[in-house]
This record gives C-alpha cells, structure tokens and sequence, in this order.
C-alpha cells in the first residue's frame, strides 16, 4: 500500500490504516526510538504514541511525505521522554537534600573547615575539567552530573564504551592527585 492510500485512510479514521502504517514503518520509529532512548519498550511505546499522534493529526496535517513526518514525530517523543526521564532524576537529586530539613545532613563544623575543604576541592576540579580535552570533560560531566551509564554515555557520545571506562578511571586517578595536592581531604 502506497503512503498516499495510508495517510488517506487514516484521514478518514479508518483503522486500516493504522493496520498498514505499523506494518509499514514499525521497525523503521521504532529503531529512531531506540537510538535515542536506548531501551526497547520505551521505544515501543514511543512508536505506539507516534502511530497515535499520526491518527490524530493526518487529517489536518496530510503529510506529503509520510516517511519523513513519521520518523520527525517519533524523534521528537523520544527525546521528549529522554529529557523527561533526566529531569526526574536530576529533580530527584536535588530533592534529596533539604537546606531547610534540620533532621537533613550534618551541618559543617563552626570553624568553617568542611565548608573551605569543599570550596576548594570545587575549584580544583574545576580548574582539572578545563584543562581535560573537550570529550573527556563531556565523559565526566555526563558521568558525574547527569549519572549516566558508561553504556549511555557511550551511545550518546559515539565513543566505545571500554574508552569510556578507561578514561573515567584515569581521569579520578588524576583528579584524586590533584585534590591531595590542594590539601583536599578525601
């Protein structure tokens, strides 16, 4: 069944052309899905919202190229759910710790010592990541700030996945020397 005949069914709500367009474009948004999300029922379940979206809006929308409009809704709730998925974990870091929980954490020492080791084990590894080569201070901050896999951060990045691990250990093998050079305690 042509594109044409596909979009022209589902115009007309019928379910056959949901039928066609699975058959059709299935595989093709669901591996879209996969490449951005990396787990095969979040892809699936962004192929199935895609497909639905796509009945919702080919009426008025009557894509010239059915290909092109598929894969584009399909990319863009795969992303939408990646960035979903990263903003609840960062939201659920940063709710972890309460400033104003007095039963939260110890609060630091009265002399200040906790609060000047963390002042400046922030700037050493600061001054560490800038001085790091653009790809490795993405490898770290994917690691240690958004909490990515080394999986993940190898299929984001396109780097293989062994590099990944063994520049993150060398980089806190280095980054541990600089800090107890700073006078850091670890």
């Amino acid at each position: 069944m042509t594109d044409s005949e596909i979009i022209s069914l589902l115009a007309a709500r019928d379910e056959r052309g949901i039928v066609e367009l699975e058959n059709k474009y299935s595989l093709y948004c669901q591996k879209i899905a996969f490449n951005i999300l990396g787990d095969r029922e979040e892809a699936r379940e962004c192929v199935n919202d895609a497909f639905l979206r796509v009945w919702n809006t080919a009426e008025r929308e009557k894509p010239e190229k059915l290909t092109t409009y598929l894969g584009t809704v399909t990319r863009n709730i795969a992303l939408n759910r990646y960035r979903d998925r990263k903003n609840a974990k960062n939201a659920a870091l940063s709710g972890a710790i309460s400033l104003d929980d007095p039963n939260g954490p110890e609060y630091p020492a009265a002399d200040g010592t906790d609060i000047d080791n963390s002042i400046t084990a922030g700037a050493l590894i600061s001054e560490f990541l800038h001085e790091q080569p653009e790809i490795k201070q993405r490898i770290f901050v994917a690691k240690y700030y958004y909490e990515l896999s080394d999986a993940e951060i190898s299929r984001l990045l396109n780097v293989p996945e062994g590099s990944v691990k063994s520049r993150i250990h060398r980089m806190k093998k280095e980054l541990r020397k600089r800090l107890e050079k700073g006078g850091v305690d670890i």
